[in-house]
């Protein structure tokens, strides 16, 4: 019970280090895995969604909820699901084109495919998005964009929508599958940015002076 007290409300990950490498590392466990058990694109697609809707999610709720001092500490591995997420989505994309024997190259530089009613105009237009933000989620990018490199990491929201759009249009049920999630972000980031906090295991002011 101490171990658990001490990681959901003083945020405490045991190994700290060790837990952020190892995350590193399976971040990028996609990229073999789909090539040697055949994973289908759909459902790196879909995993992949899920992650960025936790990405996009992670940050609102652990302002909104300060005194869950574990949301603070899962903020530091946005990087890392970040990059599984955008392999998921790179992987997705690739083994689409991939299973009609087409080159993704080629593809999408069609003109028949860039029609805002196209459900594939907007998952390419998140695949450079995210391509971009795989490619400078690193040290270097950061040293050498400086003030720009954060300006970048944000498309990530502009990634989160494109990759709603693309799914809503796609899919049979896209709608339904894309309206809960893009609601709970967009309520959860509109109450975190009026700075309104829910004081759960939170002590009153009076208590902590």
């Amino acid at each position: 019970m101490k171990m658990l007290r001490e990681l959901i409300l003083e945020g405490k990950i045991p190994y700290f280090r060790i837990v952020k490498t190892t995350a590193l590392f399976l971040a990028f466990l996609p990229l073999p895995i789909f090539f040697l058990f055949k994973i289908s694109p759909r459902e790196c697609g879909e995993l992949g969604w899920n992650i960025l809707i936790g990405i996009m999610l992670i940050r609102p709720l652990a302002d909104v909820f300060p005194g869950i001092k574990l949301l603070h500490s899962l903020v530091l591995f946005r990087k890392e699901f970040g990059i599984a997420s955008a392999w998921l989505m790179i992987l997705h994309a690739y083994g689409n084109f991939a299973a009609g024997g087409k080159n993704i190259f080629v593809e999408i530089l069609k003109p028949e495919y860039w029609k805002l009613s196209h459900p594939l105009m907007w998952g390419i237009l998140g695949l450079i998005v995210v391509t971009v933000l795989l490619l400078t989620s690193n040290s270097f990018s950061m040293r050498v964009l400086r003030q720009n490199w954060k300006r970048i990491q944000k498309s990530a929201y502009l990634l989160f929508f494109l990759s709603a759009i693309h799914i809503a249009l796609i899919s049979e049920d896209g709608i339904v599958k894309v309206i809960l999630p893009v609601l709970l972000v967009m309520i959860l980031w509109t109450v975190a940015s009026l700075k309104i906090k829910v004081p759960i295991f939170t002590k009153p002011e009076s208590q902590t002076k």
